[in-house]
């Protein structure tokens, strides 16, 4: 896939577990960031043992603080079972109220909006805010497969890039920088921007 010169600043990213979606958008914050932009938002990073994923860490990315998010460990973490994860009601908290503080931004990523968020209307709800507010330059949100129809719903005038390997994964997110910085103003300066 080749992106085109680009005017949309919302994007949905897709495709299957493993296809590199966290991976678009840790190399799409990295650009970012070396660009100057001030990055918002989540990583879901995975935390495995002998290949086994345990548990489902989330990155700040303005702050650059992590906290253990799900775990499938018995006892390891105070919360609710979903789906075979335990999830930390302290973490979710937390990351509602960095959501909430996340506009205005350059760049805006949410990783991910997934079955917690659609299906059992709790998890980070913020970050549905944060997306609609469109105080951002530019942001994407990753949702799997099965949440894609509800997700253009709930973020009308999007556009969706549907991502089928980690190799590929890498070039669309540099694709996409680019074309977003061909395109639009340079983000502002530290000392003028409002927080």
């Amino acid at each position: 896939m080749v992106i085109p010169i680009v005017t949309a600043t919302r994007w949905i990213i897709s495709g299957e577990r493993g296809c590199g979606k966290t991976s678009f958008c840790r190399n799409l914050f990295e650009r970012a960031r070396d660009a100057g932009w001030d990055v918002a938002g989540f990583l879901s990073l995975p935390r495995c043992e002998d290949n086994i994923q345990t548990g489902i860490e989330i990155l700040d990315l303005r702050q650059g603080v992590t906290r253990l998010l799900a775990s499938r460990r018995p006892d390891e973490l105070a919360g609710f079972r979903y789906c075979g994860w335990t999830f930390s009601e302290a973490a979710l908290a937390w990351g509602n109220e960095v959501f909430r503080r996340t506009t205005p931004c350059d760049l805006l990523i949410v990783d991910e909006a997934g079955p917690l968020e659609f299906e059992a209307g709790t998890g980070m709800t913020e970050c549905f805010r944060a997306l609609q507010s469109g105080s951002y330059r530019l942001a994407v949100a990753v949702v799997r497969p099965s949440c894609l129809q509800r997700m253009q719903k709930t973020w009308p005038e999007c556009e969706t890039i549907t991502i089928t390997s980690p190799e590929q994964s890498i070039l669309l997110a540099g694709e996409l920088f680019e074309a977003v910085q061909n395109c639009m103003a340079p983000p502002a300066r530290e000392d003028s921007a409002i927080r």
